[in-house]
């Protein structure tokens, strides 16, 4: 977990997998890091505590570009991402460029090996929607 951030959301689909994350994330001290055992969407459809400053998508190669594209979409209508928030998809390089849906815009991205680091960030336009809530919401790392 970086030093400072607040709150640290993994989610990793194998239960057994999950729980050794959760055990490794205990072992090291890091007590604010929450493991969830689903699936993106699954999580996604929940609504987070307070939304994010950074998200971090690792999914497998073989998912399709429409699971990615809508697991993006996923964190920009469910509120997960603070206007601005970093996002940075890996991929593999033999892969389509990546189609960033409404909400989020590219801004570069880095070839690493077989690996494409893809990074954007979530709309500006977004901002009205915490200000309508009324609610003061501190951003967190995901």
């Amino acid at each position: 977990m970086v030093a400072g951030a607040g709150v640290v959301t993994l989610v990793e689909q194998d239960r057994k997998t999950a729980a050794l994350i959760e055990r490794n994330a205990r072992a090291l001290g890091t007590s604010r890091v929450s493991v969830t055992a689903s699936s993106v969407a699954s999580a996604l459809r929940k609504s987070p505590a307070a939304p994010y400053d950074i998200a971090f998508l690792d999914p497998p190669y073989p998912l399709t570009d429409e699971e990615v594209t809508a697991a993006l979409a996923g964190l920009v209508e469910g509120g997960w991402l603070v206007p601005g928030a970093l996002v940075v998809v890996e991929r593999s390089v033999r892969g389509p460029a990546l189609g960033w849906p409404e909400g989020l815009e590219g801004d570069r991205s880095k070839k690493y090996g077989e690996t494409m680091l893809w990074y954007g960030h979530a709309a500006h336009a977004s901002a009205g929607r915490l200000e309508e809530s009324g609610e003061d919401q501190e951003p967190h790392d995901v």
